[in-house]
């Protein structure tokens, strides 16, 4: 079964470009016409349950006053926002 996210070797043995082969790639979309097998949707589905609940759980962390590591150490006096707003 095609890797949900491999990539095609160049010559000197870095990923240059994605693997057409890949889950949704061209050639995979070419063959399968676009379905899934049921082992491709549960990967799928487990995949994005892992996300939605990472995102859950930093949530509630953030909800609840936790701060990443790092982002304490942040100076807000270095970054310069422009909000669109001409001068």
């Amino acid at each position: 079964m095609p890797s949900m996210s491999s990539s095609t070797p160049s010559a000197d043995g870095e990923s240059d470009a994605p693997d057409p082969e890949r889950l949704g790639g061209i050639g995979w979309a070419r063959r399968t016409h676009g379905r899934l097998t049921a082992r491709e949707r549960g990967r799928l589905l487990a995949a994005i349950a892992l996300g939605q609940w990472e995102n859950a759980v930093g949530r509630a962390k953030l909800t609840l006053g936790r701060l990443p590591p790092g982002a304490a150490n942040v100076d807000l006096d270095t970054f310069a926002t422009n909000c669109g707003g001409a001068g």
